[in-house]
């Protein structure tokens, strides 16, 4: 039953949504078919997620600053920049031990 869904918004917000269901092997009776939405996401979408939520997402009354727009922006940025420095060094991280495998 897991229905995913990729979320990549123009406020930045990065996530992958799954709904799943849980079995008729549940330990608890009481939780059997209840469904749960799980949302995953990297470190870096996870800190920019919960402070663009706490700042811009849930506050409509007070627009932000021109200031506060554009240190979301770098920061949405940076998080990006550093998701991507962090699959590179695990990536390189998997080719040494795989030619450590082949060597040994």
């Amino acid at each position: 039953m897991p229905i995913r869904e990729l979320h990549d918004k123009p406020s930045g917000y990065r996530a992958t949504h799954m709904l799943v269901e849980l079995g008729a092997d549940e330990d608890h009776p009481s939780l059997r078919g209840f469904v749960c939405e799980l949302q995953i996401a990297s470190l870096g979408a996870h800190l920019f997620n919960e402070i663009e939520h706490d700042t811009t997402y849930k506050i409509h009354d007070v627009p932000p600053s021109a200031a506060e727009t554009d240190a979301l922006a770098e920061l949405r940025a940076q998080c990006r920049r550093t998701d991507a420095l962090a699959d590179r060094v695990l990536e390189e991280h998997e080719k040494g031990r795989d030619a450590a495998s082949e060597e040994g």
